[in-house]
């Protein structure tokens, strides 16, 4: 099966770059999808969770994704204890996902904001990136409804794109139109179908 690994920071166009991968016929999955799976399906994690965080973060089995958030974004210290508990299970649950999906499909496209940070790059075929200028990025959080103290705290957990831009296989400046960045990203499904597909 071959792998395609869609990252950028926030607000950089991935899910639209996605889009278009899923309307062209790839089969495409989110790597937040495989997150809130792992939350629910995986006892051990959970109980490990609860143990290291308290019991408020699952409410009546539903997970409380505000305490994540504040447990990423306001404490580094705590940020690290979650990130040991969470990403050993997290790369097991993707392994046995990816697994699976090999028998159903020839490629795949996953996207997720943190390919470098957690270093699953690796993991890929090939590498797309989305990138664009901060304050695009910033003002296009806004309109999503984000506050300026959240993108703040993402972003500076987020490397920099210039830091890997030298590392994928295909760059996408978003900064252009919305038909600029469709007509590239048609161009590079083209290249990948021609090779790979």
């Amino acid at each position: 099966m071959l792998k395609i690994g869609l990252t950028g920071g926030i607000a950089t166009g991935k899910s639209f770059v996605l889009n278009i991968f899923s309307k062209e016929g790839f089969f495409t999955v989110k790597a937040d999808e495989i997150a809130k799976k792992l939350y629910y399906e995986n006892k051990k994690l959970k109980e490990k969770l609860i143990k290291n965080f308290g019991n408020e973060l699952y409410q009546k089995d539903k997970i409380d994704f505000k305490k994540i958030e504040e447990i990423l974004f306001n404490d580094p210290e705590e940020r690290k204890k979650f990130e040991k508990i969470f990403y050993p299970e997290f790369e097991k649950f993707q392994d046995n996902f990816f697994k699976e999906l090999s028998k159903k499909h020839k490629t795949i496209v996953y996207e997720s904001a943190l390919l470098f940070e957690v270093g699953t790059y690796k993991k890929f075929d090939i590498l797309i990136l989305t990138y664009c200028k901060r304050e695009t990025q910033i003002k296009r959080a806004l309109e999503r409804g984000i506050s300026r103290e959240k993108i703040e705290k993402i972003l500076e957990h987020q490397i920099d794109y210039e830091r890997i831009i030298d590392k994928v296989d295909f760059s996408l400046n978003t900064d252009k139109s919305k038909k600029e960045t469709e007509r590239e990203v048609l161009g590079i499904i083209k290249m990948i179908k021609r090779n790979n597909f």
